[in-house]
């Protein structure tokens, strides 16, 4: 999550817990902070105005049921975030957010990108007494569950396929979900190769402060190596 952070990528604020011992979680967890939930001061604050976000992950998007997470790709994933409305700016937190989520994932090893961990956010006004809240938005939300599942499950493939592969993805692969809003093809090659060199600018220094043993740590950096490689970066 903090790679993804300081690679320019929209992650959503996490920290690592240590739980009391009278607590049902042992040992260290990791919290999420809830986006998606306005805190006690903005409710305060800003009643008339406060905006509301309503989460919907690409499961509930394409109608699948939870237990049919894996069973889609990430081309009609991608065709319905096109079909809901999101922005086809590169700048804006719209469509070009799952070409770099996907990126970002694949370099990774994040074997756990299935529809549930893909998400939009409908984000309105509740507006006045009465009357019907307000769509002021829609945008991609911020990216969670960003795990490399190769340091637990070696040789994992990734969840969802991209061209039928889930693995030895290349930048191509991935520049082609763009055809699914007609973004144009240099844009997603621009797109992939900004993550995957913030990925390659930031990664010693976070493996240095991150929580994970010696050894683990070094598996993690040969694999992100391996297919920084492969993209040429």
């Amino acid at each position: 999550m903090e790679l993804a952070r300081r690679a320019g990528l929209d992650a959503a604020p996490v920290r690592p817990v240590d739980f009391g011992e009278k607590s049902p979680f042992r040992g260290r967890s990791l919290l999420v902070e809830r986006y998606d939930i306005p805190d006690r001061a903005a409710l305060d604050r800003d009643q008339a105005g406060l905006e509301l976000m309503l989460q919907e992950d690409a499961c509930s998007i394409l109608l699948l049921a939870r237990t049919e997470k894996y069973r889609t790709s990430l081309e009609r994933v991608a065709t319905a975030l096109c079909a809901l409305g999101l922005s086809d700016d590169p700048a804006a937190l719209g469509l070009w957010c799952p070409v770099r989520h996907v990126t970002f994932s694949w370099l990774v090893a994040n074997g756990d990108l299935h529809a549930k961990n893909v998400s939009a956010l409908r984000i309105i006004r509740p507006g006045t007494l009465g009357a019907f809240p307000e769509l002021t938005r829609l945008e991609y939300s911020p990216l969670y569950d960003l795990l490399n599942t190769t340091l637990v499950i070696p040789d994992d493939d990734f969840a969802l396929p991209v061209k039928g592969k889930k693995n030895r993805l290349r930048v191509r692969d991935i520049a082609e979900l763009a055809e699914r809003w007609k973004g144009a093809r240099s844009v997603a090659e621009e797109q992939i190769m900004a993550v995957a060199a913030g990925v390659r600018r930031n990664l010693d220094d976070v493996l240095g402060c991150a929580h994970l043993p010696e050894a683990m740590a070094e598996r993690y950096r040969r694999v992100v190596d391996g297919r920084l490689r492969a993209f040429g970066v």
